[in-house]
């Protein structure tokens, strides 16, 4: 017995107040929590898509952005007076927003028409003047529809809804931000007209909230975030621990069976979530289910403490309550702790991981887990020295249940070569499954399918383009070069270079090419270049006709020393806009993507606002002056923080907006996969490179991350353990014998997703760590009984019989405790929850029937 279950039996009393101080102590901790569930908070700030996407958006300005849709009921649909005054008091109100720059809000009332303010040059917004008649609400319709450019982005396909777009600052927390913007909004709501806030900042900073209400989480500890799902219910979590409470009485018909795990159960979860709010670590999306995990693996050992001490009990009544505890607590203290270590040490190899989330996961669940194992080995013996309770239980051999669990050993060791080839051809069916398995996860899908939120994101998804944006970057180099050629290199329309000057002719088509004079004289000629090409070692320059003739414009002697000026801006190249064009036109055409805008479109938009009566005005330029011009007009209609946001000064890169509907990991993975052969096939002939930002590409690198780290450490948990066990037991079959039935079920869990489609996400990778903890603990008070049979003399088929007899009865209260309870989480509105709930049931049940079937046929009296 180790000193800890030692002191407990001496000083009962001491024991229980020093673990009440130790729960209260970590409680004030629970009010300094912080909930962080963005894709941002989640990987770690050097990872190669988040510097990238922090460096394009600090370059361009964007942000990601929270959308406000207003619906309304009236018969013009929402482009009415009342409801466009509502648009405009609201865009004003957010750009107010401590953090909001005028360029961040995005609505009817801040973007341009065609149309001038009277007496000037200068382009009047759609709600300018503000419409007061359904006249001039009308030729706002009109207005849009001319454009062009706004349908699906600012007003709905249907017209009865538009939308105000308000950028989120990076300095603000998401979830507080979004509170700030959905108190604001909601003060719009009136006259019939009813309001949502949507967006990816949105699902993002909700997420983790609604998935701790639909656990039982209480709203007002969220901040107001009510369940999703409208459960009016105490919530999944109490109802599990109903379950467990329900199972532990009937199995053991004593009240303190069933209140000391679920007291165990809550000073666990106080000390460890007060731990993390006294350190300052939030509460990532990772370690939500935290509480779900230390409830599986929580109160496993106690089972087993129980059902010794009630046997003793009837064994030895001569035993004083003190005696008694100890003679238990001496068979039970050395398994019940290698089953912890054992279960610590599989968590712990998330801590090795680079996500701080899976780190923080790691870290605090192995914390939990040794709070419960204070309290098997402290709590639990004082409390029974205290109480003296006297706990049914199973039969014993001459009873029914425990003769049935004699007989079935028996059965499976005379069958042994039957079960072990039935065991492999299951393996061997399994690996179908696996290979059917998928990686598949999106933030919408972690909401209740009828929740408010997950009805308005897909209802918006149908009337608009999309509620998820994908920065897709388009980059070229740009090119720059500074020479001398003689007078006489200087043509009517061209300039030759000596030698190539090491310039790539098929580069040059669009470039800016001046001439000066050295020294100057006052004269200069600049023009772009037409084409380029080699001839006779000379780089010939054409430069159009109607830039003019440089030999005419500068009149230089044959001798004379001119220095040439070659820079590329690429994006003023026509070219090269129109390639970025066709990408628009590719990214369009694919699935999920409700509509694309681009530098392509929108300055073929821009050509159209100057000449909006003219039908052909509206096509990408056909010189690069044109383009220079076009750019010019583009900053000047929308402004120069959105020419920013298209277009770096340079006009190396600009960015293309991908608007997606109900983005997924899958589907998003083949849009990329599909991007990077389109890039290779058509852009990097022409000197383009793409690049990725945007919430879609965190988020989708943030899948990624954590399911091939969960998957990872998985493997190191398996080893570790394996390695553990094999070393407490003296051998590596021992050790193997150990992992076999968590990893017999996280295989047919496996392969079960496969088959069935479920995919594997943030969450359902994590049900095998919570499978390999519960798992083991089974094998190893198996193995430990075995070894006492042995050493009582029993060999082969007595042995497995004892053992099976002696450790089926708790093995089964446990997986019926704690497999229930999680069946429960079948119920959940919560997506994920309800996954993790039934692949962690089948998952235990697998491990029961391995238990139960199949290690009888593995125990060997004379190796093991």
């Amino acid at each position: 017995m180790i000193p800890l279950s030692r002191a407990a039996v001496r000083h009962p009393l001491r024991t229980l107040a020093v673990a009440l101080l130790a729960t209260l102590a970590a409680a004030p901790g629970l009010s300094r929590l912080e909930l962080r569930t963005d894709g941002h908070a989640l990987i770690p700030a050097e990872a190669p898509e988040v510097v990238y996407d922090r460096r394009i958006r600090g370059e361009t300005g964007i942000r990601d952005p929270i959308v406000v849709v207003i619906h309304s009921p009236h018969p013009d649909g929402a482009l009415n007076p009342a409801t466009l005054r509502r648009v405009r008091d609201l865009s004003l109100a957010l750009e107010r927003l401590d953090g909001v720059r005028p360029a961040d809000v995005l609505s009817l009332a801040t973007e341009n028409t065609f149309r001038l303010r009277p007496g000037t040059f200068l382009l009047r917004t759609f709600l300018e003047p503000q419409p007061e008649t359904s006249e001039a609400a009308a030729q706002v319709r009109d207005d849009l529809r001319r454009i062009g450019i706004y349908g699906g982005i600012l007003v709905s396909a249907d017209g009865r809804s538009t939308a105000v777009m308000v950028g989120a600052p990076p300095e603000w927390d998401r979830g507080d931000f979004y509170r700030k913007v959905h108190g604001l909004a909601s003060g719009f709501a009136r006259d019939g007209d009813t309001v949502e806030v949507l967006g990816a900042p949105v699902a993002e900073a909700l997420l983790g909230s609604h998935i701790l209400a639909d656990l039982g989480v209480p709203a007002k500890w969220l901040d107001g975030v009510v369940d999703p799902a409208g459960r009016t219910g105490p919530g999944l979590v109490p109802i599990v621990f109903a379950v467990m409470t329900l199972i532990f009485l009937a199995a053991f018909r004593h009240p303190q069976a069933a209140l000391t795990p679920l007291a165990t159960l809550g000073a666990c979860l106080v000390m460890t979530f007060g731990v993390m709010g006294w350190l300052g670590v939030p509460v990532y999306l990772t370690t939500t289910i935290l509480a779900v995990i230390l409830t599986a693996v929580g109160v496993t050992d106690q089972v087993h403490v129980y059902h010794r001490y009630s046997e003793l009990r009837r064994e030895r009544p001569d035993l004083d309550p003190a005696g008694l505890v100890t003679a238990t607590m001496e068979e039970m203290a050395w398994p019940v702790t290698q089953t912890w270590v054992t279960t610590a040490v599989g968590f712990l190899s998330f801590a090795i991981s680079p996500l701080p989330a899976v780190q923080a996961f790691g870290l605090f669940a192995s914390l939990g887990i040794l709070v419960c194992l204070g309290w098997s080995l402290g709590v639990v013996p004082a409390l029974l020295v205290l109480l003296k309770p006297d706990l049914g239980r199973f039969h014993r051999p001459d009873g029914k249940s425990d003769r049935f669990f004699h007989r079935l050993a028996r059965t499976v060791v005379r069958r042994r070569r039957l079960v072990l080839v039935a065991t492999a051809l299951l393996v061997l069916v399994s690996l179908d499954g696996l290979r059917r398995l998928k990686v598949q996860d999106s933030w919408v899908d972690g909401f209740a399918p009828r929740s408010a939120f997950a009805l308005a994101m897909r209802s918006f998804d149908r009337q608009y383009l999309g509620s998820h944006q994908l920065l897709v970057a388009v980059e070229a180099e740009p090119l720059s070069f500074r020479g001398q050629v003689a007078g006489a290199a200087l043509g009517d329309h061209s300039v030759e270079l000596d030698g190539g000057a090491g310039l790539d002719p098929s580069r040059l088509a669009g470039s800016w090419l001046r001439v000066v004079p050295v020294p100057e004289r006052g004269k200069n000629w600049s023009g772009s270049i037409e084409s380029a090409r080699l001839e006779g070692g000379r780089l010939v320059l054409r430069v159009p006709l109607k830039a003019g003739s440089p030999r005419f414009w500068l009149d230089p002697q044959p001798d004379e020393r001119l220095e040439v000026e070659i820079r590329k801006e690429p994006f003023m190249v026509p070219d090269l806009l129109r390639e970025v064009g066709g990408l628009e036109t590719f990214l369009a055409a694919h699935d999920r993507v409700g509509g694309v805008l681009g530098p392509a479109k929108l300055l073929a938009t821009t050509s159209f606002m100057l000449r909006p009566d003219d039908p052909a005005a509206r096509r990408l330029p056909d010189l690069p002056d044109r383009a220079r011009s076009l750019w010019t007009h583009y900053g000047r209609v929308r402004g120069p923080e959105r020419l920013s946001q298209l277009v770096d000064p340079a006009y190396t890169r600009v960015i293309v907006t991908a608007f997606l509907k109900e983005p997924s990991y899958a589907t998003v993975g083949r849009l990329m996969a599909d991007l990077r052969a389109y890039e290779r096939e058509r852009l990097a002939p022409r000197g383009l490179r793409l690049g990725f930002a945007g919430d879609i590409a965190v988020s989708q690198a943030l899948i990624r991350a954590i399911v091939a780290t969960q998957v990872r450490s998985l493997v190191l948990s398996l080893a570790g353990i394996l390695a553990l066990t094999a070393v407490l037991g003296r051998s590596l079959r021992h050790g193997l014998l150990c992992v076999f039935p968590p990893a017999l079920a996280m295989l047919l869990s496996f392969a079960l997703m496969g088959w069935l489609g479920i995919p594997l996400g943030v969450a359902t990778s994590m049900f095998a760590s919570m499978t390999l903890g519960v798992g083991v603990d089974y094998v190893v008070h198996l193995l430990e009984r075995h070894r006492r049979a042995r050493e009582a003399g029993l060999a082969g088929e007595d042995a497995a019989a004892d053992a099976l007899a002696a450790t089926g009865p708790p093995v089964t209260i446990d997986t019926l405790a704690v497999g229930l309870s999680f069946g429960v989480l079948l119920l959940s509105q919560v997506p994920a929850n309800a996954r993790l709930g039934g692949l962690l049931a089948f998952s235990l049940f697998v491990c029961l029937g391995a238990l139960l079937l199949i290690m009888p046929a593995l125990l060997d009296a004379d190796r093991v």
